[in-house]
């Protein structure tokens, strides 16, 4: 992220809402639930909780996002490993299209080149995407409710 910010990381203004739902519950709640020997939440002031403290390397982080979204996406990328991509319906209401990523790890190819494609023109190189993929991923990702998280591994 210090050394090639432009492949890495991106951001549209609005994939913020996205990027904070998911900020807020990565650190509010499944950082210190899933592993409260490495984070635990402080609090400051009075108030309940504000802070996730690591235990790991002593950095506090807010419980709020960041004011914009390419920053929340940076302290993202610094406390977990995961590559996170962040699609949102496309504008003309055909599919998904990428709005927002951290991605650290890519398996051959270059995030930030598809920034603002759409799901289907991303995979395009993917051999039969479109005959066997495109209409169950496009289906898939029309009935993902709010607040509900997908984890997806590549197989090579």
């Amino acid at each position: 992220m210090a050394e090639h910010p432009e492949t890495v990381l991106a951001a549209e203004d609005c994939v913020k809402p996205a990027v904070d739902e998911f900020y807020t519950w990565l650190v509010g709640t499944y950082l210190p639930t899933r592993y409260p020997r490495m984070f635990q939440l402080l609090s400051s002031d009075g108030e309940k909780s504000a802070f996730l403290h690591s235990l790991v390397t002593d950095e506090i982080f807010p419980l709020s996002p960041e004011e914009n979204p390419l920053d929340t996406l940076r302290v993202m990328g610094g406390l977990i490993e995961d590559d996170l991509l962040f699609l949102m319906p496309s504008d003309d209401g055909d599919g998904f299209t990428l709005r927002g990523f951290v991605t650290c790890f890519p398996n051959g190819f270059n995030t930030s080149k598809k920034l603002g494609l759409k799901l289907r023109d991303i995979h395009k190189p993917v051999p039969q995407y479109k005959e066997k993929l495109e209409k169950s991923m496009d289906r898939f990702s029309q009935r993902l409710g709010v607040g509900r998280f997908i984890k997806r591994a590549n197989v090579s």
